[in-house]
C-alpha cells in the first residue's frame, strides 16, 4: 500500500508500487483528544481545543443529562478506568439502575455498563435518544 515508504520500517518494507496513496499527517488543532483528530481527518481544522473536564462533568450538565434518562444523579463523574468505576459502583448501579459516569479528559460522556443490568443495543439507544432532548 505504501506505509513502508513513509518512514524506514523493517516491519514494513518500502514499495516501489503501491495501490494506494500513502502520507504523513501533522496535527494542526490545538486540543489533545480523539475528536479533535478526528475532526482533522475529516479535513476540519479547529481553531478553539475541545473543553476538558479533568474533575468531572458541571452539574448542570450532570442536571440536563440525568432530567434526559430520567434518574435522579448518576454515579461517579469523576475521571477513572471503567473496570474500577464498575468494581466501586457496579453493586449501586445494579440497585438503583443509576448509570455509572465516567468524564475522560476529553469532552465526551463514557458510560459503562454491566451485561446483566442494561442490554447494550437497548441501554445505549435509550440514553441517546433520551439525552439528546435535553
Amino acid at each position: 500500500m505504501g506505509l513502508g515508504n513513509i518512514i524506514d520500517l523493517t516491519s514494513v518494507p518500502k514499495n516501489e508500487e503501491p495501490l494506494a496513496a500513502y502520507g504523513k499527517m501533522r496535527e494542526i488543532s490545538p486540543g489533545k483528544d480523539s475528536t479533535t483528530g478526528h475532526w482533522e481527518l475529516a479535513g476540519i481544522q479547529l481553531d478553539t481545543p475541545f473543553p476538558t473536564y479533568p474533575g468531572g462533568f458541571p452539574k448542570e450538565i450532570i442536571s440536563a443529562f440525568c432530567k434526559g434518562i430520567g434518574v435522579d444523579e448518576v454515579l461517579c463523574n469523576k475521571p477513572i478506568s471503567g473496570t474500577a468505576a464498575i468494581a466501586e459502583h457496579g453493586e449501586e448501579h445494579l440497585q438503583t439502575g443509576r448509570p455509572i459516569f465516567i468524564p475522560r479528559l476529553t469532552a465526551y460522556f463514557r458510560l459503562p455498563r454491566t451485561s446483566t443490568k442494561c442490554r447494550s443495543k437497548d441501554y445505549i439507544n435509550g440514553v441517546a435518544l433520551r439525552a439528546r432532548k435535553y
